[in-house]
């Protein structure tokens, strides 16, 4: 019944797919969706980008992951584990569906799931696309954050709120300059400030992206992602990473050289994006979340200043095999004693140390 879409790092992408997602309303898909989008993950995460995609009635159905095969193998069959891609998954559709087209699709993809070795499914729901999570895919959720999303033009009113426009000021008075990159001419010093950002917070292994990671989103999303840079004196320091798609503009990452935090350039880089996409017809900017979902998370309070539009954002769990799973985590918890306690609410938590050694390299 569906149609299976796949490839892997060095590959072309299907263009079957990307046709699919670009022919989707905008109201009705994002950038995650968009082979080129998962294609920039391939050379870090390794695996395969799949689309499994089906046509019912006058409704189309697509579901997108990385296909991945589980670190040991302990059943010849059931070896792999499929996951949204950082940032958004899950079903999306090109109209509403009924309730029995969604069932039937459902069906589906769990069938192939199960004739493919799948052990289990983590789903990051979208949480514009996907109002109701279930509505992402059959799954147990649990709501991890909450997103930040400022709605244009009435947003700027935000930068006059007093502590946002005291700062902004500043940083203007100190003479940062902001610019606007592109993806390629960013990519060096994005990467380097970035990799300052991410050593100073200590963030795990996996978010210890590389020049390589960022080189491949020039190469795959070209003009759908850019840089706001703030200059001091001439010199890089902080900087904002910026995707597109159809009106909307999304914050992906952001870094910044702690020596001139006095200064305020994250302030000043929020508000410009503000302002830019006001004046080139956006109407949505998202800002993501904090990193927990405590309300008084500190990324999240401060993301709070530029936007008023705070929405859940859920994950989901879908087991295919339930004593493989069990396996699998007994056995990484017996192996990684000392952060077991730490991870065990983690759902692939037998992925967890996967990227230690690149914190090293990098």
């Amino acid at each position: 019944m569906v149609e299976t879409w796949m490839f892997t790092a060095g590959q072309s992408i299907p263009v079957a797919w990307q046709a699919c997602v670009e022919s989707f309303p905008p109201e009705r898909t994002d950038v995650y969706f968009h082979p080129a989008y998962c294609a920039t993950w391939l050379e870090w995460e390794k695996g395969t980008a799949v689309a499994l995609y089906a046509k019912l009635d006058n409704v189309d159905f697509l579901y997108c992951f990385l296909l991945k095969e589980v670190p040991q193998v302990l059943d010849g069959h059931w070896r792999y584990d499929a996951q949204s891609f950082y940032g958004y998954g899950g079903i999306i559709t090109s109209a509403e569906p009924t309730d029995a087209q969604r069932v039937q699709f459902e069906d589906a993809v769990d069938m192939w799931m199960q004739e493919r070795g799948v052990i289990a499914e983590f789903v990051r729901a979208h949480p514009l696309i996907h109002r109701w999570p279930l509505h992402a895919r059959r799954a147990t959720f649990v709501q991890v954050r909450t997103n930040v999303y400022a709605q244009l033009p009435h947003a700027l009113l935000q930068l006059e709120v007093g502590a946002t426009r005291r700062n902004v000021a500043k940083a203007r008075r100190s003479g940062i300059r902001v610019e606007r990159w592109s993806a390629a001419k960013g990519t060096t010093v994005f990467a380097h400030l970035y990799a300052q950002t991410a050593a100073r917070l200590g963030m795990d292994g996996f978010y210890h992206f590389p020049e390589r990671y960022f080189s491949g989103c020039a190469q795959w999303l070209g003009e759908r992602a850019w840089y706001l840079v703030a200059l001091a004196n001439g010199v890089p320091i902080a900087a904002l990473m910026i995707l597109e798609w159809n009106r909307a503009l999304i914050y992906h990452l952001g870094a910044s050289d702690a020596r001139y935090w006095d200064l305020r350039p994250n302030d000043l880089l929020f508000a410009t994006l503000l302002e830019y996409a006001e004046q080139h017809g956006y109407t949505l900017v998202s800002f993501g979340g904090g990193t927990t979902n405590n309300p008084e998370d500190t990324l999240y309070r401060y993301k709070s200043k530029f936007g008023t539009n705070h929405v859940p954002v859920f994950i989901g769990k879908r087991v295919h095999n339930r004593t493989v799973y069990d396996q699998l985590c007994s056995q990484w918890e017996q192996r990684n004693r000392d952060r077991a306690d730490r991870y065990r609410g983690y759902f692939l938590r037998y992925r967890i140390g996967e990227f230690d050694l690149c914190r090293v390299e990098e």
